[in-house]
């Protein structure tokens, strides 16, 4: 969530017509779940060795920033 919402930011700012796709690992799906459902969806794993982005439990602030910073 960090990284992508300063570079979605730092990009709308400067491009606003540019529309940002965030990704996410297939064995972690907690934080696109809550993005699409705007809550909070907890999963019980975490499933990739992409530890950086292996999230169980988003955290709501990084939540509410990427309504301001993805499209999809």
């Amino acid at each position: 969530g960090a990284m992508t919402n300063g570079v979605g930011r730092w990009l709308k700012h400067v491009s606003p017509q540019t529309r940002l796709t965030g990704i996410g690992a297939t064995g972690s799906p907690s934080m696109e779940r809550s993005w699409r459902t705007g809550t909070i969806v907890l999963t019980d794993t975490a499933d990739t060795i992409a530890d950086g982005i292996a999230t169980r439990v988003p955290i709501p602030m990084a939540l509410n920033e990427m309504a301001l910073a993805v499209d999809d």
